[in-house]
């Protein structure tokens, strides 16, 4: 059973737009009225095959299956329960929630995540306003003026929550203690460590500037805490400290700054990618405001899905030095099979962004940034490879670019790169095609092939009559009544179909009005909820008078096919009664009967 009362669920499912609620994690293109496509956030795909019908309330991917309405998106993006996001939907529309049950128990009823984002939110207000309040200690005086040295405007400090972690040993803990925010959730949080003697917690970042780390929703999920030479304390050498990943973070899966920035990144169709917070602060001073950074990690595949829902392009801003090619190679290998197209800015030795924006200004920046190479042409390089270079260090160099061309799944983007690797390597097309074909030359297994396996519903040969009946009752609700006049929940065989016939039965029966939408929310098996959403969304569904003759049809051959059956199992009995010399005077009158009802239905 819910916490909150059904009719508020209703309230918030119907004040919400669907479309907004995936536009914020997803880049959707209209192609009609309430009629929206976009890559699906949920596996790897070449083209868009995320539908989402605003007008419906619903979406449904053709590609892996994944369907629902808004709160099944929230509860898949953001790794909610129900009730979690029913919370969240409510809140951003406004929508005050009667719980079912006392305050006390549905506290102690909510789930860790939950908890954990309520102590992350606390902790960033917290952390905020000691960086940005009227009465700041001298510790945070210091803190902003080295923000302000390195042009972190206020307004910056702002846009990104920047904070300050107070140099005491348990000031977050103390406050938070007195929220109602236990020790406990604070480590679990990632934001307090227990004392060593057992007698309570103390802070884990101390003396730190503080970058929070949100979610596309806007959910504060993490940290990342930065040394300032002379206030951290010189015990604490680490010169970024982060909280551990949680079961509203997995480090992988997000992108420093991707919140602020998406819908400039939408906007220009492409973003910038940098190693670090203050990095990612410089390229915004520049005016680069489609920029996100990786969190200091290398770049992950996860990151990569996440990056191209909002952008087909993508600039890799790195660094000279060995480590910076490195990283930037192993971006630009997992960018490029994820569907983006890849440039490269290479900064000047021994420069950073942030240090190239401090030493010689933001035009210097900007030009640098604006300076690229395209992925083909970086790989190449960055084996030191030219015509000039031997037969062998010129195989090498192809086939580790082709290894990773041979992995990207859009046809035509891999031919316009197979293009460029030819031209700039001095390569024969056909050789390379011919080696891209034999994949064990370059290192490709059939594995590398990721496969979706889509959530689908089995159906015996005679049961794609209700199987048709149902998918026009889910395309055209308004027409429910051609099938419940006649039909009844007997005539359908297909267990589960059964029981989503039951459902809309009920729901006319009561004067409900049938929602596609309002009936997957009552499913949690994936089966069922992407056979309602498939069938709900069909772009290729016919039109209202075609399915009112199909439904008819239907219907008549449902009422039909036990008749017939009894006629034939009627047939049988007669013949064998013969065979065995029997009397078959009671049989063959039944079956006049059977015969008459069924032309007198048909």
């Amino acid at each position: 059973m819910s916490v909150f009362d059904d009719s508020d669920i209703e309230r918030v499912r119907n004040a919400v737009d669907i479309a907004e609620v995936i536009g914020g994690y997803v880049t959707l293109k209209r192609r009609g009225a309430g009629d929206l496509w976009g890559r699906c956030p949920f596996h790897s795909e070449k083209t868009a095959s995320f539908h989402v019908r605003s007008d419906r309330g619903m979406f449904h991917c053709f590609g892996c299956g994944k369907g629902g309405n808004a709160f099944t998106f929230i509860m898949e993006m953001e790794r909610l329960t129900f009730a979690e996001a029913v919370r969240l939907l409510a809140d951003r529309a406004g929508i005050t929630l009667r719980e079912r049950r006392d305050s006390a128990a549905s506290e102690r009823a909510r789930s860790e995540t939950d908890r954990l984002t309520a102590v992350n939110a606390f902790a960033a207000r917290w952390f905020h306003s000691h960086l940005t309040g009227a009465n700041l200690t001298a510790e945070a005086a210091r803190a902003r003026d080295y923000l302000a040295g390195r042009g972190v405007t206020g307004d910056i400090v702002k846009r990104f929550q920047i904070g300050w972690a107070k140099s005491g040993w348990d000031g977050l803990v103390s406050d938070a203690n007195k929220a109602g925010l236990s020790g406990e959730i604070l480590t679990q949080a990632g934001l307090a460590y227990k004392r060593k003697d057992g007698t309570g917690h103390i802070d884990k970042f101390r003396a730190r500037i503080i970058f929070p780390i949100h979610s596309l929703s806007g959910k504060v999920v993490a940290f990342g805490g930065r040394r300032i030479d002379g206030i951290t304390p010189e015990d604490d050498v680490a010169k970024y400290i982060n909280t551990p990943e949680t079961t509203i973070y997995q480090k992988g899966e997000h992108l420093y700054g991707l919140y602020v920035a998406r819908e400039a990144i939408r906007k220009e169709d492409a973003a910038y990618l940098v190693e670090g917070y203050i990095d990612l602060l410089a390229l915004v001073q520049a005016g680069i405001l489609n920029s996100v950074a990786s969190l200091g990690t290398a770049l992950t595949e996860a990151q990569a899905r996440l990056l191209s829902r909002f952008c087909s392009r993508a600039a890799i801003v790195y660094d000279a030095d060995d480590a910076g090619v490195s990283a930037a190679l192993r971006a630009a290998d997992i960018l490029t099979i994820a569907g983006i197209e890849v440039l490269l800015a290479k900064l000047p030795a021994g420069e950073d962004p942030d240090s190239l924006l401090r030493k010689q200004g933001k035009e210097t920046l900007v030009d640098a940034l604006h300076k690229t190479v395209s992925f083909v042409e970086f790989r190449l390089n960055a084996t030191g490879v030219s015509r000039s270079s031997s037969q062998n260090a010129l195989l090498t160099a192809a086939r580790s670019v082709l290894h990773t061309i041979g992995l990207i799944r859009d046809p035509l983007r891999r031919d316009l790169l197979l293009n460029e690797l030819a031209q700039k390597s001095g390569l024969r097309r056909d050789a390379i095609d011919k080696a891209l074909k034999d994949k064990s030359s370059i290192g490709i297994s059939d594995l590398d092939e990721p496969v979706v396996r889509r959530p689908t519903l089995n159906f015996q040969s005679d049961q794609t009559l209700e199987r048709d009946l149902l998918r026009n009752l889910l395309a055209h609700p308004e027409l429910v009544h051609l099938a419940l006049n006649d039909l009844t929940s007997e005539y359908i065989e297909h267990p589960i179909l059964r029981e989503l016939f039951i459902d809309i039965e009920q729901n006319y029966l009561r004067g409900v009005r049938i929602d596609p939408a309002a009936l997957a929310s009552r499913y949690s098996d994936p089966v069922v909820v992407e056979f309602i959403t498939a069938a709900a969304l069909d772009p290729t569904a016919t039109g209202v008078e075609a399915a009112a003759e199909a439904i008819r049809g239907c219907v008549q051959k449902l009422i039909l096919r036990p008749l017939k059956r009894l006629r034939a199992d009627l047939e049988l009995q007669i013949a064998e009664a013969q065979r065995m010399g029997e009397s078959t005077q009671g049989l063959v009158r039944e079956l006049v009967a059977i015969q008459k009802r069924i032309r007198g239905l048909g």
